[in-house]
């Protein structure tokens, strides 16, 4: 499986991601896309669940510096943490009265960020799956 670069300007990894980018073997679409992405000077950004999901599993110095250094060139938001915690609250809800629990509600906050900044999710994670399918976020395919 191949995903296209295109149409997507503003990407956003999840940590899945950015943990199979961490981690020597492990191959995956996602990984290779987040390489092209990384090589290509396209424009990455990275929200604080992420952040504190990528940096606190970091198994090594090596992969801790590795994290540090790509999260420098990330783009970051300015968007209120209260605003995103209140949407991600919503998504979690909504998809609890449909029947649907989400494993990690750090992912509806992750969703939430990427909602309300206009950003493509570049992840590997069946919540996503749920969340996508009654919440307007975009999923690089």
């Amino acid at each position: 499986m191949t995903l296209k670069l295109e149409p997507f300007d503003d990407v956003l990894p999840d940590s899945t991601v950015w943990i199979d980018y961490l981690n020597e073997r492990v191959t995956s679409p996602e990984k290779d896309f987040l390489m092209k992405l990384v090589l290509g000077g396209y424009d990455i950004w990275v929200c604080p669940p992420v952040f504190q999901e990528v940096l606190q599993g970091a198994r090594s110095k090596k992969e801790l510096t590795i994290a540090c250094r790509a999260f420098r060139k990330c783009f970051r938001g300015r968007m209120g943490i209260y605003k995103v915690a209140e949407y991600g609250a919503e998504i979690y809800r909504t998809l609890r009265t449909q029947g649907i629990t989400i494993r990690k509600p750090n992912d509806c906050l992750i969703a939430a960020y990427c909602i309300l900044n206009g950003l493509a999710l570049l992840h590997h994670d069946h919540d996503f799956d749920q969340i996508e399918q009654h919440f307007p976020l975009v999923v690089v395919r």
